[in-house]
Formats: structure tokens, C-alpha cells, sequence
């Protein structure tokens, strides 16, 4: 009689997907800018309002083309995509960043990772962030996972054909094609310091995310919302120099991720397992330390929040004081500049630290 040996690996990804299958059974629908989007095919064709859309207010039309018809649709059939949208963008980190043959490890990792953006898009309604965001970012995990074959000289045709409608969708959002046009760059200087060969699969990929960048660029609509809504939302945005502008984006996007209720216990958790994982797999002081700094800094930042709290560390005016006027990050502007220095120094060491440590788990 032959003996019934599990396969673990299978196993473990088959009990994660029942789990996010599951999960999404529970997200509360019909609230947010699911609303408004779920009523505009009322008294107009969807390729009309398309049209429209990119006219006067967005260039994600392709995303659009997805998303309206999902709002018409049974709640079970965006659930089950989601499910499978989230863990296509587990499976796919798991496989571009990790090796080894410990796959727990890297299964929980990946998971942990993934999970930071998953909470960036509940708070405008379920259906609409989900698709311009959560799907987005999955599907150009897609292309991301093709350049680590190409990297490793692994070419496949058939990865290559389901990136290109991946691509198709994900460049179609604004960030996503600038990160992967900034990836596919960074991988073909990669490729040519290597003296390896540019596989003409990468040409076309890269190719299909510059003309979503062209299009992106020539969209009148994008204009359009960026001048109403800064003027709704912040109007002296365009007070700032170039420098106040990035320098703002680094602190709120930071502290979205490493010093706000949603982010922090994941993050928090995600920089114990990373530091276990170092001192686990490498001996040497200096990764060891580096490890350390990630987690070393999320304290130290919830301290000078927690002395802030208890007016120790007061208000005061500072350069980026007009970010005041922005409601959403209020709570970043009502910080001294010192506070404001430190707290930007604390997150720059977490974002320098991060990647090489990554790097030190995957490095035997």
C-alpha cells in the first residue's frame, strides 16, 4: 500500500486562500464612492461615460471599464476576485523577493507585507478603492515577478502573456506606472551591467508602460481634478516650493504606514519577524544592528508621539506650517520643526533599513 504524504507547501497555500476567501464575506458593501459609481450607467452607456471620464476628470479608464460593472454585479462575484486579487499579490511577493526552502517563513512574511496595503483601501467604499488600488498593485506584481525571471535567466512565455493585460490595468493607475516603469529601468541597467541580454519580452512590457504613461499624461480629466481638488482640499498647495511638496508627502505617507493605528501593529510585527530572521540567518554584528534600527525607530517615534500627547513636546511654527490648512494631515501639522526633523529622520532610517534586510533573510 503506497503511503499519503501531504504536501505542506500546497497545504498552507491552500488554507490561506479559504481564509481570504472567507474574510471577504465579512467586508460591509454599499457605503463610500461605491454609491455615486454604482448609479452612473442610469442614463448613460458605459463607453459614454468612459469618455467623459477621461475628458473631465480621470485618465483610469481601463480600471473604470472594470470597476462600474462590478458595482452592477452580485457583492459574491467582487468578493470571490478580491479574494483571488489578494492572494495573486501574496503568491506573487512570496515568488519575486523571496528564496529558500523554509516557505512558512516566507508564506507569513509575504503575508505581513501585503497586508499593509490592504489597509490603505477600506475607507471609500470596499468596491472602488479595492479596484483602483489592491488590484492594481497585484497585477503589477505580475510584471514584477517577470523580471526577476528574466534576472535569473528563467523566460516565460506564458507569464509573459498574462503580464501584458496585468500591465494593461495596473499602469493604468498613476503610481503603479511610475513604480514600474522605475523597476523596469532599474532592471534592465541590472540586466546590462550583467552583459546579459535584454529578452525582447521585456522591451514589449516596458513598452506597453510608457504609452500608459503617455496616456496618462495626455488626459485632460487629470488636470481637471487635480485643479479641483487641490482648490477643495488645499488650496495653497502651490504655495510650496518642489522640495516642501515631496518633503510633505515622505511624512504622511510615512507616518500613514509606521505611526497611525491602522499601519502600526502590522508594521510593528512585521519588523520583530524581520529582526528574528536576520539574527537567525546571519552572523555578522553590522546586519544584525541594521536589523535592528527598523524596529528601534517605531519606538522612538511612538515615544515622541506619546510625549507630544502629554504636552511635553508642544506646538510651534515651523516652514511646512501650511499643511495645516490640509485636513488630513492635520495631526502632522500641529508639530514643532524640530519634532517635525526627527520624526522624518526616524522614518528615512526605517525606509534606508528595510530593503537590505530583506536582502540579509534572502542572503545564505
Amino acid at each position: 500500500m503506497k503511503s499519503f504524504k501531504i504536501d505542506h507547501y500546497k497545504t498552507a497555500w491552500l488554507t490561506i486562500a479559504a481564509v481570504i476567501i472567507i474574510i471577504q464575506f465579512f467586508a460591509k458593501l454599499g457605503f463610500g464612492d461605491d454609491v455615486p459609481y454604482s448609479t452612473v450607467l442610469s442614463d448613460k452607456s458605459l463607453l459614454v461615460f468612459l469618455k467623459d471620464r477621461y475628458r473631465w476628470w480621470s485618465s483610469r479608464v481601463v480600471i473604470e471599464a472594470i470597476m462600474v460593472p462590478l458595482l452592477y454585479m452580485p457583492p459574491i462575484v467582487w468578493r470571490l476576485l478580491n479574494g483571488l486579487s489578494i492572494l495573486l499579490g501574496i503568491v506573487l511577493i512570496e515568488k519575486s523577493f523571496f528564496t529558500g526552502n523554509k516557505y512558512i517563513g516566507r508564506i507569513i512574511f509575504s503575508c505581513i507585507m501585503f497586508t499593509i496595503p490592504i489597509l490603505s483601501v477600506k475607507s471609500a467604499g470596499w468596491i472602488t478603492t479595492t479596484t483602483n488600488y489592491l488590484w492594481a498593485f497585484s497585477l503589477g506584481m505580475v510584471a514584477i515577478y517577470s523580471l526577476r525571471l528574466y534576472i535569473e535567466k528563467k523566460q516565460s512565455l506564458t507569464i509573459f502573456l498574462l503580464s501584458i493585460p496585468a500591465i494593461v490595468y495596473a499602469a493604468n493607475m498613476e503610481q503603479m506606472a511610475a513604480l514600474l516603469l522605475g523597476a523596469f529601468i532599474v532592471a534592465g541597467l541590472y540586466l546590462l551591467a550583467r552583459r546579459q541580454r535584454i529578452p525582447w519580452m521585456y522591451l514589449i512590457q516596458l513598452g506597453i508602460i510608457i504609452c500608459s504613461l503617455i496616456f496618462i499624461l495626455r488626459s485632460q480629466g487629470n488636470d481637471c481634478r487635480a485643479a479641483y481638488e487641490m482648490e477643495r482640499y488645499f488650496p495653497l498647495f502651490n504655495d510650496l516650493s518642489i522640495f516642501e511638496k515631496l518633503y510633505m508627502g515622505f511624512l504622511v505617507t510615512s507616518r500613514y504606514y509606521f505611526a497611525k493605528e491602522e499601519g502600526t501593529w502590522v508594521f510593528l510585527l512585521f519588523a520583530c519577524i524581520l529582526l528574528l530572521k536576520v539574527f537567525i540567518r546571519q552572523k555578522k554584528w553590522w546586519k544584525r544592528a541594521i536589523s535592528t534600527l527598523p524596529l528601534l525607530s517605531l519606538f522612538a517615534l511612538s515615544l515622541l508621539e506619546l510625549l507630544w500627547r502629554n504636552g511635553i513636546l508642544t506646538r510651534g511654527l515651523r516652514p511646512l506650517e501650511v499643511i495645516w490648512h490640509n485636513n488630513s494631515v492635520a495631526a502632522v501639522s500641529g508639530y514643532s520643526e524640530h519634532f517635525v526633523l526627527l520624526q522624518g529622520i526616524l522614518y528615512l532610517v526605517i525606509w534606508l533599513c528595510i530593503f537590505p534586510c530583506i536582502h540579509f533573510v534572502n542572503d545564505t
